[in-house]
């Protein structure tokens, strides 16, 4: 809630607008939610590193909340509007669930998908949170490794060792979504992380 600024002390975690005359008291002081780093587990993460930071009232980078390697943004559902995507990166090692489909280490529903700006091939993007579908929220909390915990297949008509895991989606994380259901949030696409 916006409140005129006063000279007097403030009791609470307030935050002032360094546009207008307005400040803002922190309502979602973050305390659940913490820094997941996927790069260990995720497809590319010595090439690319994608970036995701939930912002301020104002739009600013406030918390680096996940890091994970290659990034797929992909339409979700074409037939709603606004449009849907899919914030999502792949586990590494080939990993697949036993039907051998690829499997996910994060997917983050979006809604208000925009480009803000592309430099020497790094993207960077701005979007909400869509919590519409709690079901497609799938977003682990740190620690997450499935790779850890499956198995390596041993079909003799796969043709590849590669490690096979329970669930082709992370689980569900309705705890997390209700802290971050449509915040804003700042994307970052950084490639050729080998040349420097």
């Amino acid at each position: 809630m916006a409140q005129p600024k006063k000279e007097e002390q403030k009791t609470g975690p307030y935050i002032e607008c360094p546009n207008c005359e307005y400040e803002f008291q922190r309502t979602d002081a973050q305390q659940g939610i913490v820094e997941t780093d996927l790069t260990g587990i995720t497809v590319d993460s010595d090439v690319v590193r994608t970036t995701v930071w939930l912002c301020d009232e104002f739009g600013h980078r406030e918390l680096k909340w996940l890091s994970f390697g290659a990034a797929e943004i992909r339409l979700a559902r074409e037939s709603l509007r606004p449009a849907r995507w899919w914030l999502q990166a792949y586990l590494g090692q080939g990993a697949t669930d036993w039907e051998h489909d690829n499997a996910l280490a994060v997917r983050l529903p979006l809604l208000g998908l925009e480009l803000q700006m592309v430099r020497w091939s790094n993207v960077f993007l701005g979007a909400l949170i869509d919590g519409r579908d709690p079901a497609e929220f799938r977003v682990p909390g740190p620690g997450y490794n499935p790779i850890a915990e499956g198995k390596i297949c041993d079909s003799e008509h796969c043709g590849r060792r590669h490690p096979v895991v329970e669930n082709y989606l992370p689980p569900e994380n309705p705890g997390l979504l209700q802290e971050v259901v449509g915040r804003q949030v700042e994307i970052s696409i950084i490639n050729n992380l080998r040349q420097g």
